[in-house]
């Protein structure tokens, strides 16, 4: 960040009432244009197809260690460094998310599609966990491809369990990615408790965070728009402090590093390599047309070893290891007594 000064007290006080912030200036708008025509460059080799996501959403292709990816990861750090109070952090290797306008011909409009409003964050973790976050490479307004958010749902996660027992358990998942899409019934839930939908604009370069107990999801892009010719450009990034990883953890990051692929949100506690991106190459959509052959040099630098969990910090140096607290969880959860060897749990 080299534009503004990051307002830590405004950035904590947003996330503990609204449960998200914006935060401008992360990527200068010159790196934005740099990285955007890379991931174009890339997506010319389909010719007139275009790569296969989940409505914008990418983890295949090895997009996770795109050499604009990793940059805008590293971009990233100073704000979650900021919030957590430590240099010492590790980070998810995530996807991206590319939406061509569909005044192109490909995708779809808001009004033909509903919500799918969800949360990443199960039952077994209480409390604040982790901040996932949003990096806008063009800018988004209500009108464009963004995220929309229950705004203070944070505030209701233990809560909404108690009310609604069915939800957010996955227990018996070996792989669970902590993804659980809402019933309409726990979205009307949310809005009793007076949780408006809120569309969440970000400027070119800037980025949104959010607690993981916050509901969300994304909007497509609303029909007749102003800017038609707009794209959707999103590096998803998460950070944790180092510490509160175990050596699986690290086993699980140094896989995914080696193998080029993509990890789900939590950098550290439970870290998961998408089950879809260790699929074999194949023809189809062209996931063969990877989007690095070879690890990008930005990769190898010592502080992107470190945020994969490559290398280790050093936590007897007298530098903060974590904010003063640790996360706290359900210790009679199945989730928990499963990976019970987990250290640096502080248990209910």
């Amino acid at each position: 960040m080299d534009q503004t000064v990051l307002d830590r007290d405004a950035l904590s006080h947003d996330l503990e009432t609204k449960g998200y912030s914006v935060v401008p200036n992360v990527v200068t708008k010159e790196e934005c244009d740099v990285y955007t025509q890379q991931y174009k460059d890339w997506m010319a080799k389909f010719g007139g197809d275009a790569p296969f996501s989940h409505d914008s959403l990418m983890q295949f292709y090895r997009v996770g260690h795109f050499d604009a990816t990793w940059r805008v990861r590293l971009k990233a750090k100073p704000v979650f460094a900021s919030l957590w109070k430590t240099e010492k952090l590790l980070s998810s290797m995530d996807g991206i998310a590319i939406g061509i306008p569909p005044e192109h011909g490909i995708g779809q409009y808001r009004d033909e599609w509903t919500n799918w409003f969800h949360l990443d964050q199960r039952r077994a973790r209480k409390g604040l966990h982790v901040y996932q976050a949003d990096v806008y490479l063009e800018e988004t307004t209500e009108e464009d491809h963004s995220l929309r958010v229950l705004e203070n749902s944070h505030l209701y996660h233990d809560t909404f369990q108690e009310v609604f027992h069915d939800a957010l358990v996955l227990e018996d998942e070996e792989n669970g990615e902590e993804f659980f899409i809402f019933k309409q019934e726990w979205v009307a839930w949310y809005k009793e408790q007076g949780c408006t939908e809120k569309i969440i604009t970000v400027p070119k370069g800037g980025m949104v965070i959010w607690d993981s107990r916050t509901v969300h999801d994304a909007v497509r892009p609303k029909r007749g728009r102003i800017h038609s010719d707009r794209w959707r450009f999103v590096v998803f990034v998460c950070m944790a402090p180092a510490i509160w990883a175990a050596d699986e953890d690290y086993k699980t990051k140094q896989f995914a590093y080696d193998n080029f692929l993509c990890t789900a949100h939590w950098p550290a506690q439970k870290s998961i390599v998408f089950k879809s991106t260790e699929e074999s190459p194949f023809t189809k959509n062209r996931r063969h047309i990877y989007a690095v052959d070879t690890m990008p040099d930005i990769a190898k630098t010592r502080e992107a070893k470190l945020l994969a969990g490559l290398e280790r910090y050093d936590f007897n140096d007298g530098a903060p290891n974590d904010p003063g607290w640790r996360p706290k969880w359900d210790s009679s959860s199945v989730y928990y007594q499963r990976y019970s060897s987990i250290r640096h749990l502080m248990l209910l």
